[in-house]
């Protein structure tokens, strides 16, 4: 018992950081559950085989806001209306501020066993957004120079990061014993994409200075954004975008053109009759875009010393004067706006998960398990740590509750309910109750039906 204490520190001290995100842990506590393979694919299998069908087999959705949550942003005022309280939130969020959302729709799936093996083959259209927001941007409410220290102030936002994408996911899976204690399993996935959004380094500086008797702003912009989805994009002459219109006339998505691979890899071992511990690794894989793809460049270095306002005011339509004082502004913010084409194919790395996870059954009608999660994005760590105990009457009904924690100690309860009767089961999973968006960082539901083949 000693040992596995120390596995379970260790474990934790290695994957906890300061970050937190959503991850489903309580599904992985419920055996009774296929979809519980999904996230360890050398989970022990079902006895005989199962099915999910279009229509019943249910859907799974979630999102995650690491550093506040949508009553942290608006507070009421008078008469009811909502405002944004940007000091309130700006003691709530975290230095990076993680948002997630997915969004899975299982087309098929099915698993049988044949032999001392086990395997699976599911489709699924799935959908992931993740975006990181510093914190340090809303610093640039506070203006350009800071009275009470009598100095400027510079604003740099570096660190900002999205990614989003929809595509479907073609996955066999294998698992089998190695001895008595070791069980392996692995999937392999083909993925066809449908639509993407990244972006790459993306930074903004904005720095007073003073110029002799004038003040000017140096801006300098950096960075790229890619899409695969249909647009036509119009050029000036220099060849910085004019115009860019949603293509209604070139609407089919080729998703064979799209196409990636990605892998999951798990393990368990028993210690005993009654420990089992569990690793995991799910999602390392990419995807090649290479069906109307467009990314958009900008490197620009700017220094705005004002405009001549000893002219016209107005542009004059009789003599075709346009250097009034709205013309040559908006000729100086061009400059650092301007942001260039290019046409080329690019690639998406899924966001891989990582998961260790430890179960303690002392009686056939319960179980204490503990699960920790990183979330490899941007190259950072997110980290969420959960326990749960779950409960089980005979064959037919399964029940877990859970506690969930991430480092910025947001602690949530999640429950889970798997009813089995001969030939099909019916569940529901949350990370989270009560689900009330409001106030919460997190939600995560799954839900749907699966069906039974040679299991009583």
């Amino acid at each position: 018992m000693k040992r596995l204490i120390y596995f379970i520190a260790l474990t934790m001290t290695l994957f906890v950081s300061r970050h937190g995100y959503a991850q489903e842990h309580t599904v992985l506590m419920l055996d009774e559950l296929p979809q519980a393979y999904s996230l360890n694919p050398a989970k022990a299998p079902l006895t005989g085989g199962y099915m999910i069908v279009p229509g019943l087999a249910g859907i799974s959705a979630g999102f995650e806001n690491s550093g506040f949550c949508f009553n942290d942003a608006f507070q009421k005022g008078a008469n009811d209306s909502l405002y944004f309280d940007f000091d309130r939130l700006s003691k709530k969020m975290s230095n990076y501020n993680l948002t997630t959302m997915n969004l899975d729709v299982p087309i098929l799936g099915a698993g049988f066993t044949t032999g001392k093996n086990f395997i699976t083959i599911d489709v699924t259209n799935k959908t992931r957004m993740n975006i990181v927001i510093p914190a340090s941007i809303l610093d640039i409410r506070f203006g350009n120079y800071d009275f009470d220290n009598d100095r400027f102030m510079k604003h740099s936002l570096s660190d900002i990061f999205a990614k989003a994408f929809n595509y479907f996911e073609y996955a066999v899976g294998y698992s089998r014993d190695v001895n008595d204690k070791i069980r392996v399993g692995g999937k392999t996935k083909l993925l066809l994409g449908n639509f993407a959004l990244r972006s790459k380094d993306l930074y903004l500086s904005i720095d007073t200075r003073k110029d002799g008797l004038h003040y000017a702003l140096d801006i300098h912009t950096r960075g790229n954004i890619s899409l695969s989805a249909p647009l036509e994009i119009e050029t000036d002459k220099d060849g910085y975008v004019d115009d860019a219109e949603w293509d209604s006339d070139n609407m089919k998505i080729s998703s064979f053109k799209n196409a990636g691979f990605a892998a999951d890899l798990g393990m368990t071992m028993k210690l005993n009759e009654q420990v089992t511990l569990g690793v995991s690794v799910l999602d390392l894989g990419f995807i090649r875009w290479k069906n109307t793809t467009n990314t958009f460049v900008s490197n620009n270095d700017f220094s705005f010393t004002g405009v001549d306002v000893s002219g016209s005011v107005k542009d004059d339509p009789n003599t075709k004067v346009t250097s009034s004082y709205w013309t040559q502004l908006e000729d100086s913010l061009s400059q650092f706006t301007n942001v260039k084409f290019k046409n080329k194919a690019f690639t998406t790395a899924l966001s891989a998960n990582i998961l260790t996870s430890v179960t303690y059954k002392p009686y056939k009608w319960l179980q204490a398990g503990g699960v920790v999660s990183g979330l490899i994005l941007d190259k950072r760590l997110y980290t969420r740590v959960s326990a749960s105990a779950t409960l089980r009457a005979r064959n037919w009904l399964g029940y877990v509750l859970s506690f969930s924690m991430d480092p910025g100690l947001a602690l949530s309860m999640g429950q889970g309910l798997a009813l089995t009767a001969p030939g099909f089961q019916f569940y529901v999973v949350t990370d989270r109750m009560p689900l009330n968006t409001l106030y919460a960082r997190s939600e995560q539901v799954r839900v749907g039906f699966n069906f039974f083949i040679g299991r009583r």
